[in-house]
């Protein structure tokens, strides 16, 4: 259970109680061990940085967390790890936790949390290869007409990426690169006769063929 309040638009609260909410924990034993290695290689790092007096300002509040320093008269700087604060550091390697006050599955929530990451990557191809970071119009006419096109756009993009999903193509293509091969194919228009198209290569009639079109006639 989790105590909740509620504010109108002014900030004064209009409902409190207390709610059940979900508690869904995992861990991944590939993040494990990449946390793992990263962990000791900093620490790796910072042990030689405080041996030699050149910390930066991370490495010195990872030195205080993690390293016993001693100096003595007779043997100078003495620096041992800190077993049991290290310990307790990686035991939480690989866990990530996911919060919900619906969602009681925790196979379900997972699936939630990964395909925000669709919804990331539309904003990002919005942004950056459908060139929407500033909307350059001048009426609200235009803008609308952009939004439109851009829409249309976004459809095709997110079809493509599902395709991709399918047939596994993430394997040894990125999207982009899909997106650049499928660019390369070139249609020449002559007014009163249909359009022609350049060579198309045996690749892009197999990415043709992965994303359910047709590929385009042979010049």
């Amino acid at each position: 259970m989790w105590p909740y309040k509620e504010y109108d638009n002014e900030g004064r609260p209009i409902e409190q109680g207390r709610r059940r909410i979900y508690v869904h924990m995992y861990h991944n034993n590939a993040q494990a061990e990449a946390d793992k290695t990263s962990f000791f290689a900093q620490l790796s790092q910072t042990t030689q940085a405080r041996t030699n007096g050149g910390c930066s300002p991370q490495q010195q509040a990872m030195a205080e967390e993690f390293l016993f320093v001693h100096t003595t008269p007779v043997r100078g700087m003495i620096i041992t790890p800190n077993e049991e604060a290290i310990h307790a550091h990686s035991a939480e390697f690989g866990y990530f936790v996911l919060l919900s006050n619906e969602i009681k599955d925790p196979k379900q929530a997972l699936w939630i949390y990964r395909n925000k990451d669709v919804v990331e990557k539309a904003f990002s191809n919005l942004k950056n290869r459908l060139n929407m970071w500033r909307p350059h119009v001048q009426s609200e006419e235009s803008l609308e007409g952009k939004l439109f096109v851009q829409f249309v756009a976004l459809m095709l993009v997110s079809y493509i990426h599902k395709q991709m999903k399918k047939h596994a193509l993430y394997k040894n293509w990125t999207l982009q690169e899909v997106l650049d091969e499928l660019d390369a194919v070139e249609q020449f228009d002559q007014q009163g006769k249909r359009p022609h198209y350049g060579e198309v290569t045996g690749k892009q009639r197999k990415l043709y063929e992965y994303l359910g079109i047709k590929p385009p006639g042979m010049l």
